[in-house]
């Protein structure tokens, strides 16, 4: 049901995406900066001054690390990032962030592409023997 579900949601952000203009990893790191010196207590991550950006990049991160737990009929990851159990969303952000920090000509490229690439790169998937 859960991959029905994504594939369903998947399916129909495809159909939208055309009509939309994408953020741009510049853009989406922008957005992000609150995320990764927001303070962690007690296991939940605190904004100081919560705005629609803020947000906007939580959701966008959220939704990468939940969707990389979706698999193919192969059983792999749909987007072969293998995160640990302990991994966090604000992980995921930051490894978007330091990727950046170290290839700046990527800040005009969509933020999603960005972020999957350097995900896999930091949690890569193991290969069957």
């Amino acid at each position: 049901m859960k991959k029905l579900r994504f594939f369903l949601l998947f399916g129909l952000s495809m159909c939208i995406a055309p009509t939309i203009r994408a953020q741009t990893a510049e853009e989406m790191a922008s957005n992000c900066k609150e995320v990764v010196q927001a303070p962690v207590i007690n296991g939940q991550i605190t904004f100081k001054t919560p705005e629609f950006e803020t947000g906007f990049c939580w959701g966008a991160f959220t939704s990468l690390h939940q969707a990389a737990y979706a698999t193919c009929s192969d059983d792999k990851p749909v987007f072969r990032i293998c995160f640990p159990n302990t991994a966090s969303t604000s992980e995921a952000v930051k490894v978007f962030l330091a990727y950046l920090d170290k290839h700046p000509e990527k800040l005009h490229e969509d933020y999603f592409l960005i972020a999957v690439i350097a995900n896999q790169a930091a949690f890569p998937c193991k290969s069957a023997p």
